[in-house]
């Protein structure tokens, strides 16, 4: 009976030993996930930063192209404006050559 109870007394210190050792893999596996809970937390933090970054450098060259727009919206608009003031002196010039001419005209006629 010694040699049983010695066997059984073996198997259990296995049995507990190997119980241990799942324990502590547990704990290590548990303690391993936190931390790589904690890391994608971190990981996810940086994404939403850089999204936002991302995001407000989108908005300035949004910004910048439509100030550059209406820049040059500007400046065609007021070249359109002088063409067009060039346009109304030029015609009235001509309207007064025309004027002088038939005036001209109207002198040798008579």
């Amino acid at each position: 009976m010694t040699k049983e109870r010695l066997r059984e007394k073996e198997a259990s210190s296995r049995l507990l030993s190997s119980q241990d050792d799942v324990k502590k893999n547990v704990r290590q596996l548990e303690e391993e996930n936190l931390e790589l809970r904690r890391h994608l937390q971190r990981l996810q933090a940086q994404i939403i930063l850089q999204d936002e970054a991302h995001m407000n450098q989108l908005e300035e060259v949004s910004k910048r192209k439509n100030a550059k727009i209406e820049a040059e919206l500007e400046k065609k608009c007021n070249a359109l404006m002088h063409s067009e003031k060039v346009l109304q002196a030029k015609e009235r010039s001509h309207r007064q050559r025309i004027k002088g001419l038939e005036e001209q005209v109207g002198l040798m006629v008579v």
